[in-house]
């Protein structure tokens, strides 16, 4: 699960673009998740993976993700 949400992270990121919180959510939902367990995830990967932009609503991969994967940053 938390690989294809990465990976559409990667994918955005990689291209300069952002992901809406709003994408990230649907991805978990339909994935099977419940609300509340979508929700626990997206504050698990607020706190440690993602870096959210000034309004709050949109989100790309922050550096300490690749530092941990040992991907190159793009």
């Amino acid at each position: 699960m938390l690989n294809e949400i990465y990976s559409q992270l990667y994918m955005r990121t990689a291209t300069g673009r952002w992901t809406t919180l709003e994408e990230l959510n649907e991805s978990l939902e339909s994935q099977g998740l419940e609300r509340k367990e979508a929700e626990d995830v997206m504050s698990f990967l607020k706190e440690y993976f993602i870096e959210l932009d000034e309004s709050r609503e949109k989100a790309k991969l922050n550096p300490w993700f690749f530092k941990l994967f040992e991907i190159s940053s793009p």
